[in-house]
């Protein structure tokens, strides 16, 4: 059965609309410039990326990258390389155009996990929209999570056409382009429980033989990815001189998920990192309460084979329509400015020094910038502020020598 003339107007509309507002929220970022934030480690001065010879190919397959393996992703670098070389504005548009597909695919998923054409538009437009993503894809350093979600969504995507009518073949390809997806960034190895989540909302069988054995390869290479993403870390020390409790480790991961989803609908004090709490009070454990019961309500409704968000609101998304459109407008605007702070290394550590001036990492990279710079008074101010936060940090030690080398005071260095 072929597609209505008005359901295709309908599908372009609705792709049209989700394409223009992110090219209005991301317009001046092909501009932007790189940021010593990582991009030089994996572009600037990265020369396995200069050319696809066997030689490079197999440096991606076999290093470690900033402490993560992405083999897929540096594809991605190769190929944006081989069209512009070391300019910015190429891997800037990359970027965006793969925002702009991954944005459609999540249309196309939620548009064939429930009825509502409108529903998947407006849920399309908020992934699109939220300031929150502003760091995915205005940063190049981060083109791993742009890549990986491509992959994931096509995994999702195919995933609901192997549930309705199961095969072999479907299921091969769902779990290569879940390999693919772990390969550009170890953080997919949870698409085995966004395919359970799937199989909840279309009220599939999650239980028995039958549905877990197809399954098992996806899960073994969930695990082997993980080992290795662990494994890449390790290498890179960031691992290493914690002072934080097992404990305290184990509960990071229920707080950073759920402060995730806080700031992905109120996008309020963003930044490029967030250092570690220096205490832990009722804001950390109400975060953790909140993931709990949320995890909660998941495996109740496996358990009962509930529809998950089943109800009015997707029964009338008509009265989605002006809250969620005056969100989408508020979230365009909102991503618009915050990539004020992509735009080149001086906003770029002015926002994060406004946001975190304690912090060791934030000061002592700002120096190495005001060191490159030349601007020597400015390195010294953040390079000793630094030390003084962090006195074992041993990169600002480092550059806190070299600025010595270089302003002639060789016995300081």
């Amino acid at each position: 059965m072929g597609v209505s003339p008005t359901h295709r107007r309908h599908l372009l509309l609705h792709i049209a609309v989700i394409v223009a507002a992110i090219a209005l929220a991301w317009f001046r970022i092909p501009g932007a410039a790189f940021l010593n934030w990582d991009d030089g480690e994996y572009v600037l001065n990265n020369p396995w990326i200069r050319s696809l010879a066997p030689e490079n190919i197999r440096a991606w397959f076999s290093t470690f990258f900033v402490g993560n393996y992405q083999p897929v992703t540096m594809v991605s670098y190769a190929i944006d390389y081989a069209i512009g070389g070391a300019g910015a504005a190429v891997y800037h548009t990359s970027s965006i155009a793969l925002h702009m597909i991954n944005a459609v695919l999540v249309y196309l998923f939620f548009s064939k996990l429930q009825p509502q054409k409108t529903v998947a538009l407006f849920t399309a437009l908020l992934f699109a929209l939220s300031p929150v993503q502003a760091e995915s894809v205005s940063w190049i350093a981060e083109r791993k999570t742009l890549v990986s979600t491509l992959f994931c969504l096509l995994a999702l995507l195919q995933y609901q056409g192997y549930v309705r009518r199961p095969s072999v073949g479907r299921m091969v390809v769902v779990t290569l382009l879940s390999a693919l997806a772990m390969l550009s960034k170890a953080t997919a190895v949870v698409l085995p429980l966004l395919l359970w989540a799937t199989d909840i909302w279309l009220q599939m069988p999650s239980k028995g033989r039958k549905v877990w054995l197809p399954r098992l390869p996806l899960l073994a290479l969930s695990v082997l990815v993980g080992l290795v993403a662990i494994k890449a870390q390790q290498e890179a020390h960031f691992m290493e001189g914690t002072p934080h409790s097992i404990l305290q480790h184990i509960a990071a991961v229920p707080y950073a998920w759920c402060m995730y989803i806080v700031r992905f609908f109120a996008p309020v004090g963003l930044s490029a990192m967030y250092p570690w709490p220096t205490q832990w009070g009722m804001a950390q454990w109400a975060a953790i309460a909140g993931a709990a019961i949320v995890m909660g309500l998941w495996v109740r409704a496996w358990k009962k084979s509930e529809h998950v968000l089943h109800g009015g609101l997707l029964q009338r998304p008509q009265l989605l329509v002006v809250p969620v459109s005056a969100i989408s407008l508020l979230f365009t605007a909102g991503t618009y400015l915050r990539n004020n702070d992509w735009q080149n290394d001086h906003t770029f550590y002015a926002a994060l020094l406004e946001r975190f001036p304690e912090s060791a990492v934030a000061q002592y990279s700002a120096g190495v910038m005001y060191l490159r710079d030349g601007n020597y008074e400015q390195a010294a101010v953040h390079l000793d502020k630094a030390v003084r936060l962090e006195p074992n940090n041993a990169k600002a030690w480092y550059n806190k020598g070299l600025l010595h080398m270089r302003t002639g005071q060789v016995m300081e260095a």
